[in-house]
């Protein structure tokens, strides 16, 4: 198999696992207040976005059309994303290091993870026109619901 197939292959997956997990958080996110993203739908969630940072990886090795230096950033996105996607689960499953409520922390995660899912999508198929707004906005409302749930546990 050529480089050409290769690369398909993992476009292929790292397009069908990003695409799941969009799917899956929005299932997650339609709870309302009351996401529960330890349950096998955020677990899943978690597989996904780790998933995509790993083909992310093959992408920038194997070459794909964006030039290199923005595939290697994208990259650092992606472990990034995977990691705080990761530590979100954690910290959802009850692993908070012993400092108290981690609910907070963990919503900044999940959701911060799945502003940069958003956020790399609409930088590879939309004009800038269009991302910036996505990017800032999904970032500022990461942030609120954040804050939101400092100040009121209850709605986290």
């Amino acid at each position: 198999m050529g480089n050409d197939g290769v690369r398909t292959i993992v476009l292929v997956v790292h397009v069908a696992a990003g695409t799941i997990a969009l799917l899956l958080a929005a299932v997650i996110m339609t709870r309302g207040a009351r996401q529960d993203w330890s349950t096998r739908l955020g677990m899943a969630y978690a597989a996904c976005v780790v998933t995509v940072a790993v083909s992310a990886v093959g992408l920038a090795v194997v070459g794909a059309t964006l030039p290199a230096a923005i595939r290697w950033v994208l990259v650092v996105v992606a472990i990034a994303t995977a990691v705080a996607a990761v530590r979100g689960l954690q910290l959802a499953r009850g692993d908070s290091g012993g400092r108290g409520s981690s609910r907070p922390a963990q919503l900044r995660l999940m959701w911060g993870s799945l502003t940069s899912l958003v956020s790399a999508l609409s930088i590879v198929s939309a004009p800038v026109v269009v991302w910036i707004p996505v990017v800032i906005g999904g970032t500022l409302l990461t942030e609120w619901g954040y804050r939101r749930a400092q100040r009121d546990p209850a709605w986290a």
